[in-house]
């Protein structure tokens, strides 16, 4: 019987550390993915990579790794950012991982949270990115990550109408679910702190979180519905040392 895939999701991989939260020095990204090849003994889990934002360092840093190892990844870009700076990947380095076999799919246009988008902003937010990237890429997009992890009931309607298949949230467990016709992905968010030990627990436990990791999952929770989104992404900003773009609510969208 095959092990259910639980994905992890990362975002910077860097030569030297840096203080964002969500970036790995690389070495480290090369053990864990020594690791996930090498699962412990009664394993409930396997893992599957992916990564938003579509930064150049996933490019110059990550891409070696991954070919070294034969590891297949996803992609989640931000299509509208492509091209726009030193920090992102460009077309023809992303014609470059789709040609070495990984999946470039859709991290929205310009990473706005879907959930505060207006009917017109929705549509940009899932049409501009896929026909880019299909522009651009020669291949199918029919999978996007959800911007900071925010999503909603009319957000997932109007992913199916868009021609979207598979989308992928911030929830921190699997399995994965079907709703509004679209199979559902839960990842685990990645962090500066998380080594090879993280990965072999949730490949034991299945991901399956621990009645601590669903109190901080409610906490979380509760605490952006009290004090509103906004500003809970702007104190997720001050602590993570991150870019407004570049959140990725690991433990809860």
């Amino acid at each position: 019987m095959s092990l259910p895939v639980l994905y992890l999701n990362y975002h910077e991989v860097r030569a030297e550390p840096s203080p964002y939260l969500y970036s790995l020095p690389v070495g480290e990204f090369d053990a864990q993915v020594q690791a996930l090849l090498a699962p412990p003994a009664g394993s409930k889990a396997r893992l599957g990579v992916t990564f938003d934002d579509g930064h150049r360092t996933q490019f110059e840093q990550a891409l070696p790794v991954l070919a070294r190892h034969g590891v297949p990844a996803i992609f989640f870009v931000t299509a509208g950012f492509t091209e726009t700076g030193p920090d992102y990947m460009t077309w023809s380095q992303l014609r470059e991982v789709a040609a070495a076999g990984h999946e470039v799919q859709a991290h929205g246009w310009v990473h706005r949270f879907m959930t505060h988008c207006s009917d017109a902003e929705l549509d940009e937010e899932l049409r501009r990115p896929k026909e880019a990237i299909e522009h651009h890429l020669g291949q199918v997009v029919d999978a996007l990550s959800f911007p900071g992890g925010r999503y909603d009931a009319r957000v997932l309607e109007a992913c199916r109408r868009a021609g979207y298949r598979r989308v992928f949230t911030s929830v921190p467990w699997p399995p994965a679910w079907e709703e509004h016709g679209l199979q559902v992905f839960g990842r685990y968010g990645i962090q500066s702190r998380h080594t090879v030990a993280t990965l072999a627990h949730l490949m034991r436990t299945g991901g399956r979180p621990s009645a601590a990791q669903r109190l901080a999952y409610s906490a979380k929770m509760m605490l952006r519905q009290a004090i509103g989104d906004e500003r809970y992404h702007r104190l997720w900003c001050l602590l993570s040392h991150g870019e407004p773009g570049a959140e990725q609510n690991t433990g809860g969208r």
